[in-house]
């Protein structure tokens, strides 16, 4: 019903914006120009132009550039403001029909900055202040000077400084974005606005972990989205601004050299990137932007990790909650991250712009892990902490993943007297490889002897395990684990995007109340194929082979903080070399079933999603008032692909059958945004939106397993609807003059056709008494939160306390899902309290911030029932950048990173049960920057 009322309201608006006594006379005359830094001369983004007296005003684009238009003839004071410079006015005669060009130059500040230069990093953070308080709607920008005040190396470890964003990590660092409570596959990113492709084979988050930061000139969280952006972002959108040749008004060189060392690994880090923009002419009208760059991670991970179950002990009691197993994993993770990016742009005049741009990022992941476990359900329970005959497993892991994201785009934007067209053509590429040689292979073994343990679980992070029949350094002893089976696997995941669209825009004016109108169509569309093999194999050899002959003689010490001693260790060489020589239909390593799953051919899909969107909206100045209306079209046809699996009794694969399904829905999108300025620098803002989280992938494929031993069957569902979102957010916010803002806000969502995983039994037909698990709309969750930010310098303290400043913010949400088997406390993906403190200092060419980054628990997967939920645990980082200016263009910086060694948790329902405890250790960087 409110989507139908709030449908009806928006179309009501609009009908008024678009069908009003509009007035394009020719009578009315133009002020177009661009706002420019006089120290630097390059543009800035997000000035305030105003003509006082009247509703008109306007506010300058990413380059500087502003137009007002529809001005009736007469004498105006033109006004442009800009945080941290002086205020601008001058008086204009305007003439009907006419357009007066206006560059104007701000100049440094208009409030006494002692000795605080408003230069290099302060800059980009006025740029961002600027562009969020002047904005239709409400986001958060973070520039790239403000991105180097800390020591994040990739997209999503900058993203989680903004207010209300955290994110996961893998082995350390981060990849997933979540954005005030929402899981990330409900949020969007984009480039430039136009889709990104994402490499994951299951759903569509991508992994902004891939993404060097050192490639952007910035990144925008928009937390209420309007008409003319797409609406698949209940979370919000995350888009990434690539560097531009007229971001600058000269020819500019950045570079980046550095070092590093991490202290668990204890290797080396290394670190380059570098950026060129340039013109090809003295009048400036065709530019380029040239970047590249390069790191290296070298990451040892430590790590327990367990499995709860109720187990029975050997009289038939249940034990609840008993602990099943406890592995200890040790890591050596060696990541390598390369990016390029690309941007030329023609300009031939004030009124046409034409671009090619395109950015290429690769992670190359080239892992081995050596994984004991202590298989404690294979035993016999005395007691909870006592057990007989445990069986001990190693399994040795090595695989070389390559992980690319690629988008490359020509478009352009034409000006048409008062109208704007602009269109875009972009092709997105997303690749995962795991193939060849450096595809994936696990080795496991079996220790000859079923020693009977002890836990003492007194220290639940930190439990001891004691070998009461063998010693410790019998299971430490490679001759003493046989082999047991190998696996093969390969995976090859491509995702292809491609998106069109055109806009058009002109200016108006109801009476003496201005603005504008806007409309557009988009066309996306989207090819995801996953291939995958996996092979076991099972030694037939004369002889048993022992661990022996692989072994690598490591042993480590100091393992999970020195709790335990780990060893043996399996050599990757010598694996891979043992694996490669006997593997094969007549040799020693024989395969014996062609494993079906989603590392299997079962994981086999291909699927096709194509979106038809359109929209109109329109904005009116009402005063301090404006309000921007509209409603957004996106028709969805889909084409998936999947393989359904088939099983004897016994468990034996029989036979894979494709199958595929289609379907098409259609749904509108309402938006009202509004933004009244108490004061030029104090907003107050609205929005309700309605917002798309579109199925994963994998959940949409009809894949369909039947595995009669175990009675079960999992499946995926093609008729799936997406998940709606009515959105409602209000925000105060005010903005120093010397540099800072102070906000807050209140948001709520209520969302319908929630996606989660349902487990059923099966009443009659052939598969009567089965266990059936997929995916399924699950009903509503209703999710509502409390955004606080601070950000300010403290120019009006005196002396050396005036080169202080803070940085802080606080988000708190809290959620409830009503779902067809149980009700939830707190919806998946939700943080119930995220925040940043920071405290920086910027004098004597010192730029220095110690950064405080900390997200509570989130539930990540549902359980059974409360208990059985699976959570990741709270995080708190604590994290340092300094740079000093040892030349007018070359500085040193110096990094520390997770200095007090913060790890990596989940828990099962509560603490008192973990599943994964995950060390990483400290690191180090420290460099040199050279701009020019």
């Amino acid at each position: 019903m409110l989507n139908k009322s709030s449908t009806i309201f928006s179309l009501v608006l609009m009908s008024v914006l678009f069908f009003s006594p509009m007035n394009y006379c020719q009578s009315r005359g133009r002020i177009k120009g661009k706002i420019i830094d006089s120290s630097t001369g390059d543009g800035l983004p997000g000035a305030n132009i105003i003509l006082l007296g009247t509703n008109m005003g306007s506010s300058s684009d990413r380059f500087g550039n502003y137009s007002i238009s529809t001005i009736p003839a007469g004498e105006y004071t033109l006004k442009a403001s800009y945080i941290g410079y002086k205020d601008y006015t001058k008086k204009l005669d305007i003439k009907g029909g006419r357009t007066i060009s206006l560059n104007i130059n701000l100049s440094l500040s208009a409030v006494k900055l002692n000795q605080v230069v408003v230069n290099g990093l302060l800059q980009g953070q006025t740029k961002a202040l600027n562009q969020q308080m002047n904005a239709n709607d409400i986001k958060d920008v973070l520039s790239r000077e403000e991105m180097q005040k800390f020591p994040d190396m990739n997209t999503a470890e900058s993203l989680q400084r903004i207010p209300g964003v955290y994110i996961s990590r893998s082995l350390g660092e981060g990849d997933q974005v979540y954005i005030r409570g929402t899981a990330p596959n409900l949020t969007r990113v984009t480039v430039n606005g136009q889709s990104m492709p994402n490499d994951n084979a299951t759903d569509r988050i991508v992994d902004l972990g891939v993404i060097n930061s050192s490639q952007l000139a910035s990144v925008s969280v928009v937390k209420s989205v309007t008409p003319d952006m797409s609406a698949d972002a209940i979370g919000g959108t995350v888009n990434l601004i690539t560097k531009s040749p007229f971001d600058y008004n000269k020819n500019t060189l950045n570079l980046d050299v550095a070092g590093g060392y991490a202290h668990q690994a204890a290797l080396p880090l290394y670190r380059f990137s570098g950026t060129y923009t340039g013109f090809f002419s003295s009048n400036k009208k065709i530019g380029f932007s040239v970047n590249g760059s390069y790191y290296r991670d070298n990451i040892r991970a430590y790590s327990n990790q367990y499995g709860w179950d109720n187990e029975q002990d050997i009289n038939g009691n249940i034990i609840p909650f008993a602990v099943k197993s406890i592995d200890l994993f040790d890591y050596n993770t060696h990541r390598n991250h390369y990016g390029a990016s690309g941007e030329l742009d023609f300009r031939p005049d004030n009124n046409n712009s034409y671009y090619i741009r395109g950015m290429y990022n690769r992670m190359d992941n080239w892992q081995y892990r050596n994984d004991l476990t202590y298989n404690i359900a294979k035993g016999n329970y005395l007691t909870a902490t006592t057990i007989a005959k445990t069986r001990l497993d190693f399994e040795f892991q090595t695989r070389d993943e390559a992980h690319s994201l690629a988008t490359g785009s020509v478009g352009g934007t034409n000006e048409l007297g008062d109208s704007k067209i602009d269109y875009d053509l972009t092709y997105g590429w997303g690749k995962q490889v795991k193939q060849g040689p450096g595809s994936q292979i696990k080795s496991d073994w079996e220790l000859n002897e079923k020693p009977n343990v002890a836990l003492d679980l007194s220290n639940i992070w930190f439990p001891k395990i004691s070998m009461t029949n063998v010693s410790n350094s019998y299971a430490q002893d490679p001759a003493n684990w046989a082999i047991d089976n190998q696996d093969w696997r390969a995976t090859d995941i491509v995702d292809n995007t491609f998106t069109g669209d055109f806009n058009f825009k002109k200016p108006y004016s109801i009476g003496i109340l201005p603005g504008n109108i806007k409309m557009g169509v988009k066309l996306s569309l989207d090819q995801k194929k996953s291939n995958n093999n996996r092979i076991k194999y099972k030694w037939k050899g004369n002889n048993t082979i022992y661990m022996s002959s692989v072994a690598s003689g490591e042993v480590v010490n100091n393992f999970m903080m020195g709790h335990y001693v780990f060893a043996p260790e399996i050599s990757n060489s010598l694996i891979r070399a043992f694996v490669n020589q006997y593997a094969g239909q007549n040799d020693a390593l024989r395969p014996y079933v062609n494993y079906m799953d989603p590392d299997g051919q079962g994981g086999d899909f291909d699927t096709k999603e194509n979106v038809y969107a359109a929209y109109a909206m329109g904005t009116l100045n009402i005063g301090n008032l404006l309000i921007l209306a509209g409603v957004r079209n996106e028709y969805t046809h889909t084409d998936y692909k999947g393989t359904q699996i088939l099983f004897d009794n016994n468990g034996n694969y029989l036979n894979a059958l494709p199958i595929d399904n289609k379907r098409n829905y259609n749904n509108f999108f309402p938006n009202l945004q509004l933004r009244f300025k108490i004061t030029p620098k104090t907003n107050l803002r609205f929005a309700f939106t309605q917002t798309i989280a579109r199925p994963n992938y994998f959940d949409l494929a009809p894949y369909d397993w039947v595995d009669p031993s175990g009675d079960a069957i999992q499946r995926g569902n093609p008729d799936l609807n997406p998940t709606t979102s009515t959105n409602f957010d209000l925000m105060l916010g005010h903005y120093f003059q010397g540099i800072g803002v102070i906000s807050a806000g209140l948001f709520y969502k209520n969302m319908d056709k929630v996606i989660y995983s349902w487990t059923y039994r099966q009443v009659g037909g052939a598969y009567d008494g089965f266990d059936i698990t997929e995916p399924v709309n699950g009903g509503k969750a209703k999710l509502y939160g409390l955004e606080l930010n601070w950000m300010q310098q403290f120019t009006f303290l005196p002396g050396i306390f005036s080169a202080f400043g803070i940085y802080g913010n606080y988000t708190f949400t809290k959620s409830k899902a009503d779902l067809l088997y149980r009700n939830w406390n707190v919806l998946p993906g939700q943080a119930g309290n995220v925040g940043n403190l920071g405290i920086s200092f910027e004098r004597f060419g010192i730029t220095a911030r110690l950064s405080f980054n900390y997200s509570a628990k989130v539930l990540t997967e549902v359980g059974k029932s409360p208990a059985w939920d699976r959570y990741m645990d709270h995080h708190a980082q604590l994290d340092f950048a300094g740079m000093y200016k040892l030349f007018n263009n070359l500085s040193y910086y110096l990094n520390l990173i997770n200095i007090t060694n913060e790890p990596y948790r989940e828990f099962i329902g509560n603490e008192s049960r973990p599943r994964v405890s995950e060390y990483y250790g400290w690191s180090i960087r420290s460099g040199l920057k050279y701009n020019l």
